[in-house]
């Protein structure tokens, strides 16, 4: 069974007996339902449901929606079930496709995240998260907590201005422990759950007397922080949030044997939020060690 998908990506099958389907290549047998494609492929037999129909097996196809290109529902010439629930639409018609249509999975991509066709509801980063009581206000406008980003590289040195490139930062950090990186911005985490960076970090991340705020990161089962540990350089780094862990949690790093340095006199001391004490706010400038 194949059921609440999509795509809107490009598919094409490049042999000179060719076949290609918006969703399916090769339809044996089973179920496709509550789904749409909102792109016609491109073949030699190209179909915009499925490229074929193979063997005569049972097949059931309920609220499927493809684009009304002039493609046949099957590439290669095929009887269609007169059973089958396939409509035709323009785009329009497709981005406009509700959960009554798709089922109860989808949801309008009201951030046009998805070129404003229906998403899926777990794609919706406000969805996604669960009700945290402990959790700041995010603004709907701002970084999702999910998207991410690859910054530019200067001399080796990724440079980074937006959240979504530090996101992609401590993401990189589990397969290139020694990164290095440079903040061109100030960055707003918008309160979004913030995984720390992997404790394998032992690259360098200059703040460049720039700004993280609205760092969130709550871990009742362990530590808390902007990095899991620090095992290089974090300096020139000012960064501000709410940190809720069970030990070892601070702004910066929870655990440091590297170097987080700042020159004076603006350094200043990390703070660090445990469970046991009541969440606030906390601030801190990467301090002299």
């Amino acid at each position: 069974t194949v059921d609440s998908c999509y795509n809107t990506g490009a598919v094409t099958a490049t042999s000179t007996k060719g076949i290609a389907g918006g969703l399916l290549g090769s339809f044996r047998y089973g179920t496709l339902k509550n789904s749409y494609t909102a792109t016609a492929p491109t073949a030699q037999n190209a179909g915009s449901m499925a490229g074929r129909l193979e063997n005569a097996l049972s097949r059931t196809v309920e609220n499927v929606y493809v684009p009304d290109h002039g493609l046949d529902i099957v590439g290669v010439s095929a009887t269609i079930p007169s059973t089958w629930k396939v409509t035709a639409l323009s785009d329009a018609a497709l981005k406009a496709l509700t959960a009554e249509e798709l089922g109860d999975n989808f949801k309008p991509d009201t951030k046009t995240q998805n070129g404003g066709y229906p998403i899926l509801k777990w794609q919706d980063p406000a969805a996604a998260e669960p009700e945290d009581p402990d959790r700041p206000e995010s603004d709907p406008n701002g970084w999702d907590g999910k998207k991410t980003s690859i910054p530019t590289q200067t001399d080796g040195v990724y440079q980074i201005g937006t959240a979504a490139e530090l996101k992609w930062f401590a993401d990189a950090v589990k397969t290139n422990s020694t990164i290095k990186g440079v903040l061109t911005q100030n960055i707003d985490l918008n309160h979004r759950d913030w995984t720390p960076v992997n404790a394998n970090f032992a690259g360098e991340l200059d703040g460049a007397d720039h700004s993280i705020t609205n760092l969130y990161c709550k871990n009742e089962m362990g530590a808390a922080a902007l990095f899991a540990a620090n095992g290089g350089t974090i300096q020139n780094l000012t960064v501000s949030g709410k940190i809720i862990g069970s030990n070892e949690s601070a702004i910066l790093t929870s655990v440091n044997t590297g170097r987080s340095r700042a020159a004076p006199p603006r350094a200043r001391s990390a703070a660090a939020v445990g469970l046991p004490v009541s969440p606030r706010e906390t601030a801190a400038r990467s301090p002299a060690v």
